[in-house]
């Protein structure tokens, strides 16, 4: 599996419980102008959808950072299997696109 398979489901996950915690937090602050809501003030309407805006976008913003920060932490991840890369060159001749090359590395 990628790096960019596991960064996509990582915030995906991420993503999924963030929204469980933003409903939760939305329910329980709506619940605390249950009172007002229910008698129709419009300032505790406002208040309430205004709360829950700026919450989701906390949320998206959070969330958007965490996926580029992951995605620029694994941009420059080759996918070479270190471990089993004994540096013979074999994959660089047998490749039929030419897109791996060896380069000597630097000591």
């Amino acid at each position: 599996m990628g790096p960019a398979v596991v960064v996509g489901l990582f915030t995906a996950y991420v993503g999924d419980w963030s929204i469980v915690a933003v409903r939760r937090w939305n329910t329980t602050y709506v619940r605390k102008l249950a009172s007002r809501l229910d008698q129709g003030d419009v300032q505790a309407v406002n208040k309430a959808q205004a709360a829950g805006i700026a919450r989701d976008a906390l949320r998206a913003l959070l969330l958007t950072s965490l996926g580029l920060l992951l995605a620029e932490a694994t941009r420059h991840y080759d996918g070479t299997d270190l471990y089993h890369c004994k540096g013979c060159g074999v994959c660089a001749a047998e490749c039929p696109c030419g897109a791996i090359k060896m380069v000597a590395e630097e000591i």
